[in-house]
């Protein structure tokens, strides 16, 4: 990485508080404040010190799973979010601070630091189906691969409990299965096709 400065004061500062509670060393501390400091010029100034938007993001990463392990934590990309901390970034901040731990983050697919990320998108299905909850109905919409995944899952536990069936599933438990069968089954059994965006909708 090229040679920076950062004006006084300018970056986020290490909690010291929660860096006493978890015993970190003085020279933990001082690490986890110079990544964080490195985290901050990039965010600032991206093309500068990386060759493109996607190099940006990467090193973010990279550099945001370092300070996990500086903290004591365990990896989790699910708990990193210094990829939406750019000042050209137009992804939605307040939709990603609430799915911080699941995974689920949001993309603007016109956000010029991710852009990169649909290059060469193929198109995928939505399913969608509803859950009944004490507060109401709610169409609950899941990803093509969400829903394969859960597809499996769910013939794997039916498995267990009757073993006797296994010819009769062994198409939705293969990895070799062609996916429009997978898709028939997502469609008999338990959803619909939709064109509304992954999420939880109220009825």
């Amino acid at each position: 990485m090229k040679e920076y400065t950062l004006k006084e004061n300018s970056s986020p500062q290490i909690n010291l508080s929660l860096a006493r509670q978890r015993d970190l060393s003085e020279s933990t501390i001082t690490a986890i404040q110079t990544i964080m400091d490195k985290i901050h010029i990039i965010h600032s100034r991206p093309l500068y010190y990386c060759e493109t938007y996607k190099d940006a993001v990467e090193c973010v990463e990279s550099l945001e799973t370092t300070l996990q392990l500086l903290w004591g934590f365990s990896y989790d990309k699910n708990y990193q979010t210094y990829r939406f901390g750019f000042k050209d970034c137009s992804c939605p901040k307040v939709d990603n601070r609430e799915r911080v731990g699941t995974g689920g983050f949001v993309y603007d697919k016109g956000c010029v630091v991710h852009k990169w990320m649909f290059e060469g998108e193929v198109f995928m299905k939505n399913y969608s189906y509803v859950e009944h909850r004490e507060d109401g109905d709610y169409e609950v919409v899941v990803s093509e691969k969400a829903a394969i995944r859960y597809s499996k899952n769910s013939a794997e536990r039916y498995l267990e409990e009757h073993p006797e069936r296994k010819e009769d599933i062994a198409g939705v438990l293969s990895d070799y299965t062609d996916e429009d069968f997978l898709e028939q089954f997502i469609i008999i059994h338990w959803a619909t096709e939709t064109e509304l965006d992954v999420g939880e909708y109220k009825l």
